[in-house]
C-alpha cells in the first residue's frame, strides 16, 4: 500500500521480485519479497542540470532595445528592453541572424539545414518571406542588398533589392565556401573556408563584376573607416588593408572568432597577451585594452555599454561549434566605468 502522498507507477516482476517507479521522489525501487525490504535502485543519483548550449549567436541594437539569438532556447530570437529590462521573445523558430536597415528586420530561421530569409515591418508588424534559400552576412548599400547564399557546392556571392526581388548571382565557384562580407568603396571582401589549409581574402570588383583571390590570409573582416581589418591565421596577426591594397600589421593576436568596429575602434575576441577574452584597440595611441575575460559571441553597442554572449563559437563549413562555460548568459560591459554585468540568460 502506497504511503499517504505517494504513488506507484509501472509495476513490473522479474518473477522473484517487484520493481516500481515510485511518484514522490521519482526514483526505481526494488522490492524483495522473501525478505520484504525495498530497496531504492537510484539512491545518490542526481540528474544533469546541464542545458544544451548551441547555435548562432547573433546580437543586434535598434531603438534602445537588444536584439539577440538564444543559446539556451533553439536559437530563438528575443530583445531585452535596456531602460525596463525585460524580455520578450519575438520569433520561436530558430534564428540564425538578425540585420536592421531602413524600416525594417531581416532575419533567417532555420529547421536543421532547412533556410529561409524574412524582413519584418517595424511599423505595421507585417512579417514577409523574401526567400527560401539560406543568405549570411548580409550587407544594405542603398536599395540593395549584398549577400552571400550558402549551398553544399559552393557559396555564392549575390546581390537583390531589399525586398527579396532581383536576385543576381555575383560569384560562384564550386567548392568555394565564402565567410564574412563587407563593403568599402567600390569594393566587396570576403574569406574563403576551405576544407584544408588557410583561409583567404578575396576581393570582387563591382566596377568590373570581377572577383580576385588575394595574398592576404584571413580568418574573418570587418571595416572600419574604409579599411579592411582582419585576422593572419597564418601569421597570428591583426591586419589591416588600405584601399590602395597595401596591408600592414596592426598587432600580434591568436585564435581571434569574432572582429567588430564601433566608433572609430576595433573590437576582437581572442587571445593576446597570453590571456583570452574581449579587447578593444585604439588605432590613435595604437593601444589594445582587455575588457572581459573569456570567448564572447556577438557583440552590440549602445550608449556606450557593449553587449555581448560568453562563448566560444568556431564554424565547421558554415555550421557553428558552440561552447560555453557559464551557461550562455547576456552581458553589458559599461566603457566608461569598466564594469561588466550579466544580464539574463541568452
Amino acid at each position: 500500500e502506497a504511503a499517504e502522498g505517494d504513488g506507484y507507477f509501472a509495476l513490473t516482476s522479474d518473477g522473484t521480485d517487484l520493481y516500481y517507479y515510485k511518484l514522490s521522489d521519482r526514483h526505481f525501487y526494488k522490492y524483495a519479497v522473501a525478505s520484504e525490504k525495498e530497496s531504492d535502485l537510484m539512491k545518490g543519483f542526481t540528474p544533469s542540470q546541464e542545458e544544451t548550449i548551441a547555435g548562432y549567436s547573433r546580437i543586434a541594437e535598434r531603438g534602445g532595445e537588444i536584439y539577440f539569438t538564444s543559446l539556451t532556447d533553439g536559437n530563438a530570437l528575443y530583445k531585452y528592453n535596456i531602460a525596463t529590462k525585460a524580455k520578450y521573445k519575438l520569433v520561436a523558430d530558430s534564428v540564425s541572424n538578425v540585420f536592421f536597415e531602413g524600416g525594417f528586420m531581416y532575419y533567417s530561421t532555420y529547421v536543421l539545414t532547412n533556410y529561409a530569409l524574412w524582413r519584418y515591418d517595424l511599423k505595421t508588424s507585417q512579417t514577409q518571406k523574401i526567400s527560401s534559400d539560406r543568405f549570411e552576412e548580409l550587407v544594405f548599400d542603398g536599395e540593395t542588398i549584398y549577400a552571400l547564399r550558402i549551398v553544399p557546392a559552393g557559396n555564392m556571392l549575390i546581390k537583390m533589392n531589399a525586398d527579396g526581388t532581383g536576385y543576381t548571382e555575383l560569384y560562384k565557384k564550386t567548392g568555394l565556401h565564402m565567410t564574412a562580407l563587407e563593403k568599402a568603396g567600390d569594393k566587396l571582401y570576403c574569406c574563403s573556408n576551405p576544407a584544408f589549409g588557410y583561409k583567404k581574402m578575396f576581393v570582387f570588383d563591382l566596377k568590373t563584376n570581377t572577383m580576385q583571390e588575394t595574398e592576404f590570409n584571413a580568418e574573418n573582416l570587418v571595416q572600419m573607416n574604409g579599411n579592411i581589418y582582419y585576422y593572419d591565421q597564418k601569421a597570428k596577426e591583426i591586419c589591416v588593408l588600405d584601399g590602395q591594397g597595401v596591408s600592414k600589421k596592426v598587432l600580434a593576436a591568436q585564435n581571434v572568432r569574432e572582429l567588430y568596429a564601433f566608433g572609430g575602434k576595433l573590437y576582437f575576441t581572442g587571445e593576446y597577451a597570453n590571456a583570452a577574452g574581449l579587447f578593444v584597440y585604439d588605432e590613435t595611441d595604437k593601444s589594445c585594452k582587455k575588457l572581459t575575460q573569456g570567448y564572447t559571441a556577438g557583440l552590440a553597442e549602445k550608449g556606450g555599454v557593449l553587449y555581448y554572449v560568453k562563448a566560444d563559437i568556431t564554424y565547421v563549413k558554415d555550421y557553428p561549434v558552440t561552447k560555453s562555460e557559464d551557461g550562455g548568459w547576456l552581458y553589458a560591459y559599461d566603457l566608461s566605468s569598466g564594469t561588466e554585468t550579466k544580464i539574463t540568460r541568452s
